[in-house]
């Protein structure tokens, strides 16, 4: 069997261009090094230590996102390409590394040589495919700059030198591998498929001239791989190399996240986040992670509706603040106000749909978010237009403002009983505000209502006890009249027994879920279409009428979905109608586009310029896209969304906006 390739590899080079390998090469890892302590200290000088996550989430996270690149290959194109840049540049590097161990420790100390017999023919076939597929994937990526340019990437100056020099790299790898072959005619010269056919261009050329041609192409290549590994740490188009798996592998149990970390308010000195060291260093990290890839502009209503914000350059905006240190630039701006406007900070919808896009897992919301309380808290810095609304739920327990004493006027003759008089209920029915005191959202409380009873189920509402759940006010980074809400909601809740809570707003539906637990909410919850579904799938309610008109789509909500994974629930209910024909959009489930609403945009005046395309009007003409004529909802938000869409393009007639809840009920 063949001995292997490392002496083949040296010939006609002479002792001293190896010592100055083997020097260059520490200095090379030096200088790596060295940049990505600086960066480090960056991360956390603060002082607060680097807290050990769980391995096997973290190692779960690596399979699943690193190496298997699952968020990537969501989109095609640039999903094979990075796939393919990722695990050419993975071989190439475990190869290298092999040969070097192989050379250098293994064969001189203990005698062993890791590359010889079989392994070694399979280790120089594979490395021949991974140098291929990283040359096609370098050259996909360049096309993709030059030719199709996508609107979301960063078309920095210097990234097309980033990609060149690493095609340079591959391509004289393969030149020097066909050399060798060419003047030194190996046995395992056929398990080099690419080296062996390029050997056959220098059939004709001198012996010596060979030699003297690998060697000045092996200087070549070897300089430039080592100046190209140093730089890392400093190129901002290579560090996510560096940088992202780290920040993959301290992700939460859940991206995204469904709740934000609560603010100690007793005993806060400062609230919200208004200077980089008040970040934590898992998200100083992150923005050291951005690959600047641009999905979740891509994938940002905000955006997409032309307001300030964008959440990539959020992101880079902060790093550049991170980093100001390193290039000897003080901290002169105000990282909130200047750095980032307050106007970029309050056109953020919360979606997740950036976090839910990031192959890296950066925390962008909750950094939106940490900046926005300390707006809201610290500097009372709140849109003109979203004050009125606030200060309604201050003083009446609701954004509307109505009396809390007609909180459950809506159910008037509906048979239905307030907690505070009701014994052995099953349900508590949380309406929330739009269902209590917006009009159209007050016919899917009332559809609701006639479910339960149809099912004989026995439930009962808060009524006059119930204030608003807090969501919105706690995104806008009101954490404390958010607190005050619900502590007050828990106190009044655990006074009275039920077994399940079920709300019709997503909204309330994660705050009651996922918020109110931090603050010894407990309750179990569910969002009015799972307990519906449950109702068919246990022969409780029958739904056996067919609609009027059976083409649906089902519009996803983002705290319903994006938030807490619930997509089927829905779907079901719709498939169980007699006749209905679900239809999808082409952004769907954890894909599907906010309608606008979240965040506190219900209650404010967007910053998008006049004449801007609302993100309601986008998603309405996605769903006539599909031939839908029913819009089928389930989230207060986006029932008035969609509804005012229709209005504004006047198709109210042509296309109807429902509730599931509605839906179920006109198919009894």
């Amino acid at each position: 069997m063949p001995e292997g390739p490392i002496r083949e590899t040296f010939i006609n080079v002479p002792e001293w261009a190896e010592a100055a390998l083997y020097l260059t090469s520490a200095l090379s890892i030096g200088v790596l090094a060295w940049g990505l302590w600086l960066r480090m200290q960056a991360w956390r000088f603060t002082g607060r230590p680097f807290a050990v996550e769980p391995l096997r989430r973290g190692a779960a996270n690596l399979l699943l996102y690193v190496f298997g690149q699952k968020r990537l290959v969501r989109q095609r194109y640039s999903g094979t390409m990075h796939v393919g840049l990722f695990w050419g540049f993975a071989l190439l590097f475990i190869g290298t590394a092999l040969a070097t161990i192989d050379w250098d420790f293994t064969r001189p100390f203990i005698n062993f040589r890791i590359l010889q017999g079989a392994f070694y023919l399979g280790y120089e076939l594979v490395l021949d495919i991974a140098g291929l597929v990283f040359i096609a994937a370098l050259l996909m990526a360049l096309y993709r700059r030059r030719a199709q340019r996508p609107s979301q990437l960063t078309y920095r100056k210097d990234f097309p030198v980033t990609l060149l020099s690493l095609l340079t790299i591959s391509l004289t790898g393969f030149l020097i591998e066909g050399l060798r072959i060419a003047f030194s005619h190996p046995a395992w010269g056929a398990w080099s498929p690419v080296g062996n056919a390029l050997a056959g261009l220098f059939a004709l050329m001198p012996v010596e001239t060979m030699k003297g041609l690998h060697f000045g192409l092996w200087l070549f290549h070897s300089g430039l791989s080592l100046v190209w590994i140093a730089t890392m740490s400093w190129n901002e188009n290579a560090l996510h190399i560096l940088t992202s798996p780290m920040n993959v592998f301290y992700a939460p149990p859940k991206s995204p996240p469904p709740t934000l970390t609560p603010i100690k308010l007793e005993e806060a000195e400062s609230f919200g986040v208004s200077k980089m060291a008040e970040f934590t260093w898992q998200q100083r990290m992150a923005f050291d992670a951005c690959t600047m890839c641009g999905r979740c502009e891509a994938a940002c209503p905000a955006f997409a509706q032309a307001t300030p914000l964008s959440p990539k350059q959020v992101i880079l905006k902060l790093r550049d603040h991170l980093h100001d240190p390193l290039t000897g630039t003080a901290n002169a701006r105000a990282m909130v106000g200047e750095v980032i406007t307050p106007e970029e900070l309050f056109s953020c919808t919360t979606c997740m749909a950036c976090v839910r896009e990031c192959p890296v897992f950066i925390p962008i919301v909750d950094v939106i978010v940490d900046m926005r309380r300390y707006l809201t808290l610290s500097e009372g810095n709140i849109p003109t237009s979203a004050q009125g609304s606030l200060r309604n739920t201050t003083n009446s327990g609701n954004p509307w403002g109505q009396p809390q004493a007609d909180r459950a006027r809506w159910a008037d003759g509906l048979g239905v009983s307030a907690l505070s008089e009701a014994q052995d209920v099953e349900v508590l029915y949380w309406v929330g505000c739009a269902g209590s005191y917006d009009a159209r959202n007050q016919k899917v409380a009332k559809a609701v209502v006639k479910l339960l009873q149809a099912a004989n189920v026995k439930f009962a509402i808060l009524g006059r006890e119930e204030k608003c759940v807090g969501d919105w006010q706690r995104r806008m980074g009101e954490e404390y009249l958010f607190q005050t809400l619900a502590m007050e909601n828990i106190e009044t809740m655990k006074q009275y027994a039920f077994k399940t809570v079920i709300a019709h707003c997503p909204h309330c539906f994660n705050t009651l879920k996922n918020d109110y637990p931090q603050f010894g909410g407990d309750f179990e919850v569910m969002h009015h279409s799972q307990f519906i579904a449950r109702l068919i799938g246990d022969g409780r309610l029958k739904l056996s009428k067919p609609l009027a008109d059976p083409q649906i789509t089902f519009h996803d909500s983002c705290y319903l979905g994006r938030y807490n994974g619930v997509f089927d629930a829905p779907r079901e209910i719709i498939k169980a109608i007699p006749g209905a024909n679900l239809v999808e959009m082409p952004r769907s489930r954890d894909k599907g586009l906010c309608c606008g609403g979240g965040g506190g945009q219900m209650w404010m005046e967007p910053f998008a310029p006049k004449g801007a395309k609302k993100v309601n009007m986008i998603r309405l003409e996605e769903a006539q896209s599909v031939g839908a004529k029913t819009v089928g909802t389930a989230c207060s938000y986006c029932l008035i969304q969609m509804e005012d869409a229709t209005s504004t393009k006047g198709i109210k007639d042509e296309v109807q906006v429902k509730d599931i809840a509605e839906l179920a009920v006109e198919a009894l």
